[in-house]
């Protein structure tokens, strides 16, 4: 049903849904703008920077978008955005995020009606996503996730529509977004050999669309590795020009870790999940007929629990060995949070739709799990704090913003000579941009007129050094400011 008549008044879920989530659009905003000019982490700031400038001096600063961190998807998306403001600022990039989340809960609701919800669980899905805090936070930043997690989306619910060729354009392009993304393409082609595609590996007895759904789902990854070839002259570009090969940079998780962070920033949707999990494998035990475990999988839902699964596990074991420059940050799962609620979700009904309740008692169950998810959410942003690496409420130190207003320095701004410092944040509200500043880690060589701005923590705990060390290595002449700045230290070359 897709709505509700209370005598002579109907209502209809859909509406309900979509006005739901303008009003969430709304509060992230009026949440962006009590926060101020402020992001999450330094991550957000050199993606902002990278974005703004990608568009500009083409074709010289295309390459800007181009490799593995920089995620061209996130860059040429956002540089567009961007390029309609005279003076972009991170509200703009942090807006159109936003935007994206709308859009992803939407069509959250959207697969939940495919999967045969009623729509007032489907509501609910929509809104857990919207709300949870991982998507809520991600949602007013300016990291890549949101973009990356519409088109996996989008992807899903064209797979739903049986629209599989649309579906694998889309999921090959999301890599393009994440480089995560491979692990969902190889899921994809399984499970259109396997359910869709002819079984036949043989191109001519039947097997051929196998070889060009297998090609189009790979196309884009070899498209943005060829370009990058021809820039670099690395054949493995991607993989030779994005993360660390070291292992453990970041360090080394342990198998709980996920299921932990999970748990503590997303406490509804999770503990719905692992009541349904519990649920399955009780099933399973009563009832272990491979017949109707193949039949779950080839299922829709067995499609969505098993993307979930793999997930986890992989993400699990890379952070558990500490590969590809991982840090074990909760944020990567905002990409399957929508597939969580959904789960979450069809847990409740079941769950509803067994006791002898009321429809409108079952609505009011509905309605007061998001009201408890948004609680929780603004509970956890109120209270801020540093939770697996990452900042749960975002804040920069006024000396970042201050510094720039110091005669000598402010001086300096109005010159035509390169800045150069060791954080994208310092970078950003100096008001320059990657065309006439610099954010690098490594200040040998130099040009002379150029300044220096460097936080005092790096300087001690990364490059080992005191501001004297560093100005006997380097001959760079010390800046003194007036004010008080405890965090930071000025060199001019």
């Amino acid at each position: 049903m897709k709505s509700i008549s209370f005598g002579l008044m109907s209502f209809s879920w859909t509406k309900f849904t979509i006005l739901s989530l303008i009003i969430i659009a709304i509060i992230k905003v009026a949440t962006l703008i009590f926060l101020g000019d402020v992001d999450f982490e330094a991550d957000s700031y050199l993606h902002f920077l990278e974005a703004k400038i990608v568009l500009e001096n083409i074709p010289n600063n295309l390459v800007v978008g181009l490799n593995v961190w920089s995620k061209p998807l996130y860059t040429f998306v956002h540089g567009f955005w961007l390029s309609f403001f005279t003076n972009p600022q991170l509200i703009h990039s942090q807006i159109l995020n936003i935007i994206f989340s709308f859009l992803i809960s939407l069509l959250t609701y959207k697969i939940g009606s495919e999967l045969k919800l009623e729509k007032k669980y489907a509501y609910l899905a929509a809104i857990l996503s919207s709300i949870g805090f991982l998507m809520f936070r991600s949602s007013i930043t300016v990291l890549t996730e949101p973009v990356f997690t519409l088109i996996f989306i989008s992807s899903l619910y064209l797979w739903l529509k049986d629209k599989y060729w649309l579906s694998g354009a889309l999921i090959g392009l999301s890599v393009l977004g994440r480089i995560e993304a491979l692990l969902f393409v190889a899921i994809w082609g399984l499970f259109y050999f396997f359910k869709k595609g002819d079984r036949n590996i043989n191109p001519f007895k039947g097997g051929l669309k196998n070889y060009l759904y297998f090609i189009l789902i790979i196309s884009p990854t070899f498209i943005w590795n060829f370009i990058g070839f021809l820039y670099s002259g690395r054949p493995l570009y991607l993989f030779s020009n994005g993360y660390p090969t070291e292992a453990g940079v970041y360090g080394y998780g342990l198998p709980t870790n996920y299921i932990e962070g999970l748990l503590v920033q997303e406490s509804i949707t999770t503990v719905f999940v692992l009541i349904g999990f519990c649920i399955a494998l009780a099933s399973l035990q009563l009832n272990s007929r491979r017949e109707i475990f193949w039949k779950f999988l080839k299922s829709n839902w067995g499609f969505i629990s098993t993307i979930i699964l793999i997930f986890t596990v992989i993400q699990t074991i890379i952070y558990m060995f500490g590969l590809f420059g991982t840090a074990g940050l909760m944020r990567y799962f905002v990409i399957i949070m929508p597939l969580l609620t959904l789960v979450a979700a069809k847990v409740v009904a079941n769950l509803l739709e067994k006791t002898n309740t009321t429809p409108i008692a079952k609505t009011l169950v509905v309605l007061a799990l998001c009201a408890a998810q948004l609680l929780t959410t603004f509970s956890i942003l109120r209270a801020g704090g540093l939770y697996k690496g990452l900042e749960n409420r975002p804040s920069i130190s006024s000396q970042y913003r201050d510094i720039w207003s110091e005669p000598e320095i402010s001086a300096f701004l109005k010159s035509e000579n390169i800045l150069y410092t060791n954080r994208p944040e310092l970078l950003y509200y100096s008001g320059r941009d990657l065309n006439n500043g610099v954010f690098t880690l490594g200040f040998d060589s130099i040009p002379e007129g150029t300044l220096i701005v460097l936080e005092l923590d790096w300087l001690k705990n990364l490059s080992g050094l005191t501001p004297q060390d560093f100005e006997e290595r380097y001959a760079y002449q010390r800046v003194e400011i007036t004010g008080d700045y405890d965090q930071l230290v000025v060199y001019r070359n």
